[in-house]
């Protein structure tokens, strides 16, 4: 059980990160703006880092488990606002969101075998302000926390 769960949570984690990877390059090829340059390049490169540490964790290595740990710790807040907006996803996501409007607002978005990269400043909330958690992740990195021993 130990084994198929490290596998699986590295088989998303290459899903994601090579799909991620694969935007994030196509995205640099069209860009002229420096910040959206340095933007697309900070995504590619989390990407390219979430597809190796899901390699190393399914062929059995340490740094492996440990990169993936902080992979899967980098997804779970979720925030958007219109001054700052954080969301990463690898592989697939299962978010809770609050939102602060009145009444409160609950909502749950599920995507599977995908990517996202919303990090951004002033005015970058699509979703007005909300703050939730990346369910899907923090099992994740519980299961890496657990199965994984230590590290």
């Amino acid at each position: 059980m130990r084994e198929w769960l490290l596998r699986a949570v590295g088989v998303l984690e290459i899903v994601g990160g090579a799909l991620g990877l694969e935007a994030a390059v196509h995205r640099l090829s069209g860009l002229r703006a420096p910040l959206a340059i340095v933007a697309a390049a900070v995504a590619a490169l989390f990407f390219a880092w979430a597809l190796v540490a899901g390699v190393l964790l399914i062929a059995g290595s340490e740094r492996g488990l440990r990169w993936s740990r902080w992979v899967q710790l980098a997804q779970v807040p979720v925030l958007s606002s219109g001054i700052v907006s954080y969301a990463v996803h690898v592989g697939a996501a299962v978010l809770v969101l609050a939102g602060f409007a009145w009444p409160p607002a609950w909502s749950l978005h599920v995507s599977g075998l995908s990517h996202g990269w919303l990090v951004g400043l002033l005015g970058a909330a699509p979703y007005g302000t909300r703050i939730g958690v990346d369910v899907l992740a923090l099992l994740a990195w519980l299961v890496l926390r657990v199965a994984g021993g230590r590290a």
